[in-house]
């Protein structure tokens, strides 16, 4: 079941986003970034997000299994760029890693760029870690293209490289 994010979840979604980045991103990130994560910093990152969502314009969703929360997807208007309705960003989309083979991931973008697409939106922006082979994989096959723009994010301090991959939503039927 996928659902809106609602306070209670911040501990959950601290915890999943902590273990995602540990099991997915070791000897993509670096390893100080990734000990450097840390569930009680990130529960008070997951706190402040979903207090701000709404005046913020984000919307964060999760997918329940089996009762336990498994993974979340949070999308927003594209950061650093004049705020454009037609244009969506996912800012975050992370699942646990002991149910990464379930088809989550692929059901909570398209529950995102459904909503997006109500909202008006025709194009949804994905970065991915430049180095995260797997992750360009998933966009590609749920149709969305490099653009070939990189930028340079902080992780846990670290910086590292992000490029950029689009979607067009006008026409597009759920991937699924």
């Amino acid at each position: 079941m996928i659902r809106e994010a609602a306070g209670a979840d911040a501990i959950p979604l601290a915890e999943i986003y902590v273990a995602s980045w540990r099991e997915a991103y070791r000897g993509i990130a670096p390893d100080s970034a990734l000990e450097a994560l840390s569930v009680a910093t990130q529960t008070a990152r997951w706190q402040k997000l979903l207090s701000g969502a709404a005046r913020n314009r984000v919307r964060a969703f999760v997918v329940d299994e089996d009762g336990a929360l498994a993974g979340f997807i949070v999308v927003g208007d594209v950061r650093g760029d004049v705020p454009d309705p037609r244009r969506r960003e996912v800012q975050a989309m992370y699942l646990d890693p002991r149910l990464w083979r379930k088809g989550l991931g692929r059901r909570l973008l398209a529950h995102a760029e459904k909503d997006a697409r109500e909202s008006g939106a025709v194009v949804m922006v994905n970065w991915i870690l430049a180095a995260n082979r797997r992750g360009q994989a998933f966009c590609e096959a749920l149709g969305y293209n490099p653009t070939g723009e990189t930028r340079t994010n902080s992780i846990g301090g670290v910086p590292v490289e992000e490029a950029k991959w689009i979607r067009s939503l006008e026409g597009a039927s759920n991937p699924g």
